[in-house]
């Protein structure tokens, strides 16, 4: 009687649903196209794009308390869905052709390229864009530690918005407190827009210096802004730097999507 022998070849190759898993760690759908299924991989990337596109282009991410993180639960599912689905097909594979090797090096390259644009572009693909609070010039509206979501379609600023400004290279948060075509004026701490008292705007507080409690009035260009901090004492705004002009604005803040305090979360910049 003949014993027939245990082909160990017939066994599923263990690395491979570990490459798999890594794969899709990595990439949506690139465990998937590791693995031959190529439909699979293309629905697991399309999903994603649809998801980003969908949620910044409707104003999820830059118009709602908690879109980010939303978003940021979707993009997880998906993921965690790939490397759950990748990991099961992988346990059942065998043999793979050596040619999916050079699809999925490939699919890595555009994958980090495409990571490198998204990040680039991620303003006028996405609608939205994300800076924290280094300083205390704009307390208590936001304090160190916040971080923010930006609106950086915005194009018709008014009077009051929170914005982010280019200044020497580097972005700060102030509030416009005149736009162009407007006069402006502090008188003892006090706005005076178009002949028209606004009381202390938005200030936290009454600066304790006489230099910095009146200015001269200035009839701004049509295109500039004048820019105050909420923290009068602690900010380095128009008063000192001179008006600005609008081109030099990044967009209007909108939320805090995360803080260090946590009771901070979600609430809406105004």
């Amino acid at each position: 009687m003949s014993v027939v022998g245990h082909d160990e070849s017939d066994e599923p190759d263990e690395s491979v649903r570990w490459n798999a898993l890594v794969l899709s760690v990595i990439g949506s759908g690139l465990g998937h196209l590791y693995l031959g299924r190529y439909r699979q991989a293309w629905a697991l990337f399309i999903v994603l794009w649809v998801l980003l596109l969908v949620a910044g282009n409707t104003g999820l991410l830059a118009h709602t308390a908690f879109g980010i993180w939303w978003l940021l639960a979707a993009l997880i599912g998906v993921r965690l869905y790939g490397v759950v689905s990748a990991y099961r097909i992988g346990s059942r594979s065998i043999v793979l052709p050596a040619r999916r090797r050079l699809y999925v090096m490939v699919a890595l390259v555009i994958a980090v390229l495409g990571q490198t644009i998204i990040f680039q572009y991620r303003e006028a693909l996405f609608g939205y864009s994300l800076y924290s609070i280094p300083s205390g010039s704009m307390q208590p509206t936001l304090i160190m530690g916040d971080y923010i979501v930006v609106d950086p379609r915005v194009r018709n600023y008014q009077v009051g918005d929170v914005v982010i400004h280019d200044y020497n290279g580097s972005m700060a948060v102030k509030r416009i407190a005149a736009m162009g075509g407007d006069s402006f004026a502090l008188r003892n701490g006090e706005v005076i827009l178009n002949g028209k008292n606004l009381g202390i705007f938005h200030a936290a507080d009454y600066s304790r210096d006489p230099r910095r409690l009146d200015t001269q009035t200035i009839a701004l260009q049509p295109d500039q802004v004048f820019l105050l901090g909420d923290s009068r004492e602690n900010s380095n705004d128009s008063r000192y730097i001179g008006p600005v002009s609008i081109d030099q604005l990044h967009g209007k803040v909108t939320y805090i999507w995360m803080a260090d305090k946590r009771k901070r979360y979600g609430m809406k910049v105004e």
